[in-house]
């Protein structure tokens, strides 16, 4: 935890915050709402940084938006299945406490022979407006009907969500290759803190996807993703310092290239272990 008396901590604190770091979202959402940060709780703030922290994940944060909504406070109205949505997922993330939550909140009706009846409460949720529970729904329909997929997407981000837009626009990308709309949701995304959408946007700027190819620019916003400890950064980290693309922008260009290279094949990134099996079969 963090020490909200120490000037430096909380600037660091801040710092993190401002690109994306979900734990440190949720303990500045905190010291919003203790009135920590100038002597007065900004509430709104706070609210928003645990949204912010809930949508990328962390489960304490999803616990925390859970219970503003079942209990109606902050502002919030009690919105039970928006409730019911964030306590699931903050029971995905593993967290008992946070299970025995979801226990304390869902009722007989949203159990089908004793087991949580996820459909029904992302369903609802989304019924209830909540743009997050639209987004996962897409991602069900994936591999079954993507039409159906990019509707709920759309919808879900033309709400405000953030990995809505970085799957409507890996779809534009893809499958219709319109760089430049893909790009725009990228962009808007990457400026909220998604790691996911900086290291998109940096190959856009890197390989000129609907862009002029502009390395400098690829390394800033694939930088921001690579603090965020994202594999894919990692990766493409590896193949600008291997293409000799960062000569003015880092030193130990190859070494550290090989370094992400191996990096990324531990976290079971396909494109590079693909990379180090294509150099072994050329090696042989």
């Amino acid at each position: 935890y963090h020490d909200d008396h120490n000037e430096e901590v909380m600037k660091w604190l801040h710092k993190a915050a401002e690109q994306g770091e979900k734990q440190a979202l949720y303990n500045l959402a905190i010291s919003y709402h203790r009135g920590d940060i100038g002597g007065v709780a900004n509430i709104e703030r706070s609210t928003s940084l645990f949204h912010a922290a809930a949508e990328k994940g962390y489960g304490a944060a999803c616990a925390r938006y859970a219970l503003l909504f079942f209990n109606g406070e902050d502002g919030i109205k009690k919105n039970v299945p928006i409730a019911k949505f964030w306590a699931l997922e903050a029971y995905g993330y593993g967290d008992e406490e946070d299970g025995q939550l979801l226990k304390q909140i869902v009722n007989e009706d949203d159990l089908v022979d004793g087991q949580i009846n996820t459909t029904k409460i992302y369903n609802e949720a989304a019924e209830a407006g909540e743009a997050h529970a639209l987004f996962k729904i897409g991602n069900a329909y994936i591999d079954k009907d993507i039409n159906k997929a990019v509707e709920y997407w759309q919808k879900a981000s033309d709400m405000g969500s953030n990995y809505a837009k970085c799957n409507l626009a890996r779809y534009f990308r893809q499958e219709k290759k319109d760089y430049h709309k893909a790009n725009a949701l990228f962009e808007e995304a990457a400026l909220n803190g998604i790691e996911e959408a900086q290291q998109a946007l940096a190959e856009s700027y890197y390989y000129g996807f609907g862009v002029e190819k502009d390395v400098a620019k690829a390394w800033e916003w694939n930088e921001k993703a690579l603090n965020l400890g994202y594999t894919p950064a990692r990766y493409l980290l590896a193949v600008m310092c291997l293409q000799n693309s960062l000569a003015e922008i880092l030193p130990d260009k190859v070494m550290r290239g090989m370094s992400y290279m191996e990096m990324s094949a531990n976290d079971n990134y396909q494109l590079a272990i693909d990379f180090y099996q294509k150099n072994q079969n050329n090696q042989e």
